[in-house]
């Protein structure tokens, strides 16, 4: 069946037909009495499921009064709820056609200048007639066609004019129509091919990701193996007894292979959204954490250990790990410095970089040989001065502590004395 793939198709119980001509001089039966024998019989057996079929309805006799039966046998049936197709030529059934909410009016196309049929059925359009320019165009005389002209528009009334104007003004909209359609369907065709090109955008850009995670991890890789042998060189130094600062300078080598190592991938959870609570991975610190709450702009308060450092979004991981489970230790930068003072202050700094201050100077400490450092952490609420206390007391280094005596800066200032 030619038609649209949404198109849908109705089962009848019966189809009734009325088409050409049978005229029976046997029977005496007129074009007009023959067609009409058949209406007859169809108004006595359709039903509502019934399709009817109706060729030049009400044709063979005076087109007054054919115009008027036609019109009243149409609205007969359409009381019986059938479907109803009637071909004709008269102007009052296109005009009826016209003004009526259940009917509506159709054509086959008819080329003005080829003076041919295009064979395309236009909805909403009503079709012209055009006997005088077929005529034409099987040779019959123009001086007959002419006057046939003048006759046409002598004996018509301006209802066929505005019919005229109706039937052009249609072909103009359908036009149009077409046009619009066309537009549309390249429009279409155009997100189409935008929808392609973004999912083949997000393609590459995971192939990306994920050929920079191999790099990285290969990268890394490569390392291991010295970060190993510099361990297992810090852990033969710790058994032979050596000084504490032989094992910071071993500690400043692995903390810069693995800066060297460290790798800027593109974060891929910027439209994740985190909830308080849950367990999170840390990137740039390379430890696991529990977000505490969200901050404004992408930023997010996140516990590590004791400590509450604020992350941006980009550096956030979601994972089921618990921070109990597994922590990775920071990754602090250590430069070597030849001058070292007996003092670090830590008054005005948040938590995070305080407290990645205070295990920089220890270790700088060490590497310097001093004895004894005082770190100035204020009196204010106390919690830089417990974290300070807290890792005085798990450092390795740290042979003990204590708050300041007078001229010392008091309980502001915790002395500390390292080992040898």
């Amino acid at each position: 069946v030619p038609c649209a793939e949404e198109s849908n198709m109705m089962v009848f119980d019966n189809v009734f037909a009325d088409i050409g001509d049978e005229q029976s001089i046997d029977q005496n039966l007129s074009t007009f009495s023959s067609h009409l024998k058949n209406v007859i019989n169809i108004i006595n057996n359709v039903t509502e499921n019934s399709l009817v079929l109706l060729d030049e309805l009400g044709s063979g006799t005076d087109p007054i009064e054919g115009s008027a039966l036609a019109v009243s046998i149409i609205e007969f049936l359409l009381k019986k709820h059938c479907l109803l197709i009637v071909t004709s030529h008269y102007s009052d059934l296109k005009t009826y056609a016209f003004n009526s909410d259940k009917i509506i009016n159709a054509s086959v196309e008819f080329n003005s200048k080829t003076l041919k049929p295009t064979y395309k059925l236009l909805i909403g359009v009503p079709g012209k007639s055009n006997a005088l320019e077929i005529s034409k165009t099987l040779g019959l005389p123009s001086e007959i066609i002419e006057n046939a002209n003048k006759f046409a528009y002598n004996n018509n009334d301006d209802m066929s004019l505005v019919l005229d104007k109706l039937i052009k003004q249609t072909h103009e909209f359908d036009s149009k129509l077409n046009e619009l359609e066309k537009k549309q369907l390249e429009l279409t065709k155009q997100l189409e091919e935008n929808e392609k090109l973004k999912l083949q955008i997000e393609e590459e850009r995971e192939q990306i990701l994920t050929n920079a995670e191999k790099e990285a991890s290969k990268l890394i890789s490569e390392s291991s193996k010295k970060i190993s042998e510099l361990i297992e060189e810090l852990n033969d130094m710790k058994l032979r007894e050596v000084k504490a600062h032989e094992i910071a300078k071993i500690k400043h080598e692995v903390k810069e292979l693995k800066a060297n190592t460290e790798v800027d991938i593109e974060p891929i959870y910027t439209n994740y959204e985190f909830e308080a609570n849950q367990s999170v991975f840390v990137e740039k610190f390379g430890a696991y954490g529990i977000i505490i709450k969200e901050n404004k702009n992408d930023r997010y308060d996140v516990q590590i250990g004791n400590a509450t450092v604020t992350v941006e979004k980009k550096y956030l991981k979601p994972t089921d790990t618990k921070p109990k489970d597994y922590l990775k230790p920071r990754k602090t930068v250590v430069s070597v410095k030849k001058d070292i003072s007996n003092t670090l202050d830590l008054r005005g700094l948040r938590y995070e970089d305080a407290y990645q201050k205070l295990e920089k100077y220890i270790d700088d400490a060490i590497y310097g040989s001093l004895h004894v450092v005082s770190i100035i952490h204020g009196f204010g609420t106390g919690v830089i001065r417990e974290m300070v206390q807290n890792f005085l007391r798990n450092s390795p280094y740290v042979e003990s502590f204590r708050y300041g005596g007078a001229g010392e800066g008091g309980q502001g200032v915790t002395v500390v004395t390292l080992k040898n």
